[in-house]
């Protein structure tokens, strides 16, 4: 009974420690070591263990981060891994797994080496840096008067047994780094995207400097904004699928690069007046011109196609080399109106805009020729010739006529006012003075 409960215990523990292999999902950055004992024909010992560092733990003990090691088999035959801790007081022991602070420091994983019945003095350790350790750690293996850069093999072999080494990591605080993973991009026009490359890379020490790999599928450019670079990019008109940049980031201790995929999907999307259109100003028999370069804007780069729609106030004639469309009104148009512009890629349905005009009269010629004929009634009879042009000469329509009686040669006193669209008027009234004004209105 007491065996049995014995071996429940250690299969409860075997579990938790199966739990804590998977713990670098909790773990900002985790690297695994495998130490083996090399048999012949393939055979060998192996064991394993952890060490990484989390945001949430501490260069202490963490009960959620720091595995205890499972205790040694029963079975002869074996080898063993693992981190022997005498400073961390009741929670002193022997660990498979040991997490620590993020806080860039040069840190040591202390490692103790077992191994019971050997098959040879042949070992091996063995490992694999991840993506997510900084780059401004210089992993080193100090193993008996070896110190081997972790970066660049993943193995060490070696022969007679020794019973300890350690994990050192040095800072290199020149060497840049990534603060993140760089986002994939994905753009369904061909307007421009930016990345704050300040938000992505970082140093401990120093300045960075930036490039970037050419395209020849992406317009792309750095662009300081503040204390921020920013990378921009847009794709090449016609391009449509997948590309790449290789982004580098440069310190006084290295260069660290990320590549960053580039999708270009296949929407195509109509073109679009992207400047809210403000009414034009032009004059009456004269016309203007009507400048529409930079207020279209077409997503995917598409050329696009202008067509001006004729109505019976607006004559209007498009100069595409101008991007320009020259406004006539028809003769007697003022104030305001309208025409439609319509405009294409030759792709998606035609998209129409109206731009509103406003048509400024011109001022009309003075009156002249005026006359007087008193009438048998006593009533005073006035007429005047015609106005049908601007001080100008330009023709005139549908003008109106404003005579306004005064009591004064200063017209300070005025007796009447009426508009009229006829040559003639007729002053019932007999005033002991009068002192008339002809006003020509064209409105």
């Amino acid at each position: 009974m007491v065996n049995r409960l014995n071996c429940y215990k250690y299969l409860i523990l075997i579990a938790v420690i199966a739990i804590g292999g998977v713990a670098h999902l909790f773990a900002d950055w985790q690297m695994g070591l495998s130490f083996s004992n090399l048999g012949t024909g393939g055979s060998y010992y192996r064991s394993s263990a952890y060490l990484g560092e989390h945001s949430s733990a501490t260069n202490g003990y963490d009960w959620n981060y720091d595995i205890p090691a499972s205790p040694a088999p029963n079975n002869p035959g074996y080898v063993r891994i693992f981190f022997p801790h005498t400073d961390w007081g009741a929670y002193n022991g022997n660990f498979r797994q040991d997490i620590r602070a993020t806080n860039p420091l040069q840190k040591t994983w202390n490692i103790t080496l077992a191994v019971n019945t050997a098959l040879s003095t042949n070992y091996m350790l063995e490992w694999s840096i991840p993506i997510e350790m900084p780059d401004y750690y210089q992993p080193k293996l100090l193993i008996g008067s070896s110190t081997i850069n972790m970066r660049n093999q993943t193995n060490h072999i070696w022969t007679g047994f020794l019973s300890s080494c350690a994990v050192r990591l040095d800072l290199a605080t020149g060497m840049p780094y990534l603060k993140g993973p760089l986002p994939e991009l994905l753009f369904s026009n061909n307007y421009v995207q930016s990345l704050n490359l300040n938000r992505y890379f970082a140093v401990l020490s120093g300045s960075l400097n930036f490039s970037f790999s050419s395209n020849p599928l992406l317009e792309q450019s750095l662009v300081a904004m503040g204390d921020s670079l920013h990378w921009t990019l847009s794709p090449v008109y016609g391009f449509v699928g997948t590309t790449n940049v290789v982004l580098s980031a440069t310190g006084s201790g290295g260069t660290k690069t990320a590549t960053v995929y580039v999708i270009r999907d296949s929407t195509n999307s109509p073109p679009q007046l992207v400047v809210p259109a403000e009414p034009v100003h032009i004059w009456e028999g004269s016309g203007d011109f009507y400048y529409y370069g930079g207020s279209l804007s077409d997503p995917d780069l598409d050329p696009i196609q202008m067509i001006a729609h004729e109505n019976e106030e607006l004559v209007p004639s498009v100069f595409s080399d101008l991007q320009a469309v020259f406004l006539l009104p028809a003769p007697g148009i003022k104030g305001y109106t309208s025409f439609f512009m319509e405009i294409s890629d030759g792709i998606n349905n035609p998209q129409s805009y109206e731009i509103p005009v406003y048509v400024n009269p011109l001022e009309p010629h003075p009156v002249t020729e005026i006359n007087f004929i008193r009438s048998a009634d006593g009533s005073l009879v006035l007429s005047w010739t015609e106005v049908e042009s601007s001080v100008n000469g330009t023709p005139l329509y549908d003008l109106e006529y404003r005579i306004t009686g005064y009591a004064d040669a200063s017209c300070t006193q005025q007796l009447f006012e009426t508009d009229t669209a006829d040559t003639e008027l007729t002053i019932l009234q007999i005033y002991p003075r009068l002192f008339l004004k002809i006003s020509v209105i064209n409105e």
